[in-house]
């Protein structure tokens, strides 16, 4: 995996995608993702009308979980992708993100029991993430999920730092869980063995992180900074990401899942 990969990846999902709040409509970039994943380690957990949920080969129910979530709704009226001068810039709101999750998971970066959601709604009520919530209680896994991790772009840090932490939120109800944060700057140290400088951002926009935490799990987002071209990063011009920061953004979600994973393996013994 490298830069010029990962740039063509983006540049393929940068795609329309889209749902009327009960099921996707515009699917072609969900019809990438299944196609790049076809012969991949990973097959489909669930085929819901607004999450699609994968699993690795090697992932087992009976164990503890990590879920990453990563929207593929998107509200363009139009798509473009272009580079120039070290940056990309198109409608990367959230095909980037959708791109790098789907590398990480080809080149087999992320650990078995990281379960992959891509879901729809998020720009409206988030009923994406609630379809995973209810499909994980149906599959008796709910109770494994000791931290939930989304992916999204973010208009923080961009240029000096390859990604943020965002939407810190701690489980009240800990009595079942491995993993026990009193609160969300104890998360915050916990996170900060894992990435060296990480970029916290107190004062976030919300995103699915705060439908999950409806859900009283320990969740955060990994956002990857962008610079708006238009008005907002979900107006046509879109936005722009560094090429120096996609690397580095995959890189630090296989060092975060990998981390929790080696802990959540080490507290049951």
């Amino acid at each position: 995996m490298n830069l010029e990969t990962l740039a063509s990846r983006i540049g393929q999902f940068t795609v329309p995608n889209a749902d009327d709040g009960e099921m996707f409509l515009e699917t072609a970039r969900l019809e990438l993702i299944r196609e790049s994943l076809a012969a991949s380690a990973y097959h489909p957990l669930a085929d819901l009308p607004l999450s699609k949920i994968y699993k690795h080969a090697e992932f087992r129910g009976s164990r503890p979980l990590i879920l990453l979530s990563c929207h593929i709704d998107s509200i363009y009226k139009i798509y473009h992708t272009s580079r120039c001068g070290g940056e990309l810039l198109g409608n990367y709101d959230n095909s980037a993100c959708n791109a790098l999750l789907v590398e990480a998971m080809l080149h087999n970066l992320l650990p078995p029991q990281a379960l992959v959601a891509f879901t729809g709604d998020e720009e409206d009520e988030g009923r994406g993430a609630d379809q995973t919530i209810g499909i994980l209680r149906q599959e008796n896994l709910f109770a494994r999920v000791e931290m939930v991790i989304v992916l999204d772009l973010t208009e923080e840090h961009y240029r000096s730092h390859s990604h943020t932490i965002e939407n810190i939120f701690v489980r009240k109800d800990r009595s079942g869980s491995l993993l026990k944060f009193a609160s969300k700057r104890d998360l915050e140290h916990y996170l900060s063995a894992s990435v060296a400088s990480p970029a916290f951002v107190n004062h976030a926009a919300p995103d699915e992180a705060w439908q999950y935490h409806k859900h009283d799990l320990n969740c955060f987002s990994l956002c990857l900074p962008c610079r708006v071209l238009g008005a907002d990063m979900h107006d046509d011009p879109g936005v722009a990401i560094t090429e120096d920061s996609i690397l580095a953004y995959v890189q630090t979600l296989a060092r975060l899942t990998e981390s929790v994973a080696r802990d959540l393996k080490d507290r049951q013994i």
